[in-house]
């Protein structure tokens, strides 16, 4: 279940039953009622379909998911919850991935002939919601506010921008079986990243490593190709890395990206580049902060995030060696994207700094701290 406090998720394509409506969904006889009959009946009609005579391709017995809701007013990106019949709305529900558009249009028939019903109004409808924020809110509708305040409140501190449109809507997901109302809420994001770029979202590989006796098997070019898809699949205009004219440790492998279309788009003075392969001619760059290189700091000064899984064990043995030899450290955790935007220097989740100088993206052992230290 989602967190009830706001968080950042990405949301992949997903393919709804949807029925479009307007005005107040409380009101007897209203337009929303109406459309719940109808997305039940497709769903049944589809979760049913291993009893009929259309087998559906990859078909396996599923629990119907639970409704959802897309909804907006007329007047802009804000809800006025007091105008209730001023609601615009497409109400949902999730499709299982193996139901085709051709499976769709079966159910469409197939329900209209068992119920006698006219079900023109139901279509099949491909959402691509990509980087949003999501909280769990418990309460009535009419508190729902509060909550909405919060995830724009949260947002902002991590250095995004609401960006509710035609195609990006507030989001509505609905947890049944419970006492109290439960209602997951997301709302689209105009993303930032740790480099600029121009009207475009780019996608950024941390890492892509293959290790011991994984290697040469093709286990790094699938993950390479399944990233690249993935990334066009969610609407990015491309994808970039961290890379140095000297291959250095803990950088993923420069001459492996460029033979996937990855070239140097960027780079510092001291020799690290920004690799980026596009898909529609976008060009990032680093950021400005990025190539400063400098802090103002004389004592070793390291900053790092959690993604990377031996950043824990790097961190503890610099701990110990710095307090068995006292020598004065400073860490700092880079746990939201407006930190990671005004770092000095290139960083994918660890960086040092020593007697004011950047000295490495590389996580450091006894023997490579004792080496800085010397200089």
């Amino acid at each position: 279940m989602p967190k009830n406090r706001p968080e950042i998720v990405e949301v992949p394509p997903v393919n709804y039953i949807a029925v479009r409506g307007k005005g107040d969904p409380n009101e007897e006889g209203s337009e929303y009622k109406a459309s719940i009959g109808l997305l039940y009946a497709i769903a049944f009609t589809i979760k049913m379909s291993k009893k009929g005579s259309h087998p559906i391709e990859g078909y396996f017995d599923y629990v119907v998911p639970p409704l959802e809701g897309f909804w907006w007013q007329e007047q802009g990106e804000e809800i006025d919850y007091s105008q209730k019949e001023g609601f615009r709305f497409i109400s949902v529900i999730r499709l299982p991935d193996f139901v085709t558009e051709k499976d769709f249009a079966w159910a469409l028939e197939e329900a209209a002939r068992k119920k006698r019903e006219y079900f023109s109004k139901v279509e099949f409808l491909t959402c691509n919601e990509g980087l949003c924020v999501q909280c769990m809110h418990i309460g009535s509708y009419d508190q729902e506010p509060e909550t909405i305040g919060r995830m724009h409140d949260f947002m902002k501190e991590q250095g995004y921008e609401l960006d509710i449109t035609e195609e990006w809507l507030h989001h509505e997901i609905y947890s049944r079986g419970q006492r109290a109302k439960r209602t997951c809420s997301h709302v689209h994001l105009a993303t930032a990243a740790r480099v600029k770029y121009p009207d475009a979202c780019i996608g950024v590989f941390d890492c892509l490593w293959v290790l011991g006796d994984y290697k040469g098997k093709g286990y790094g070019k699938a993950l390479m190709e399944y990233c690249l898809n993935d990334a066009g699949k969610m609407g990015r205009s491309g994808v970039c890395m961290l890379g140095a004219t000297k291959q250095k440790a803990w950088l993923s492998d420069q001459s492996f990206a460029k033979k996937f279309g990855f070239e140097t788009v960027d780079r510092t003075e001291n020799g690290y580049e920004l690799l980026a392969r596009s898909f529609d001619g976008t060009v990032p760059a680093f950021s400005p902060n990025a190539k400063k290189m400098k802090i103002e700091q004389e004592e070793l000064t390291i900053y790092y995030d959690q993604q990377c899984p031996y950043t824990y064990q790097s961190i503890e043995s610099v701990k110990q060696y710095c307090a068995s030899n006292h020598v004065p450290v400073s860490f700092f955790l880079v746990d939201t994207l407006q930190k990671a935007k005004e770092l000095p220097c290139v960083f994918n989740n660890w960086a040092v700094f020593y007697k004011g100088r950047f000295e490495t993206v590389n996580l450091l052992d006894a023997t490579a701290l004792k080496r800085i230290l010397k200089k």
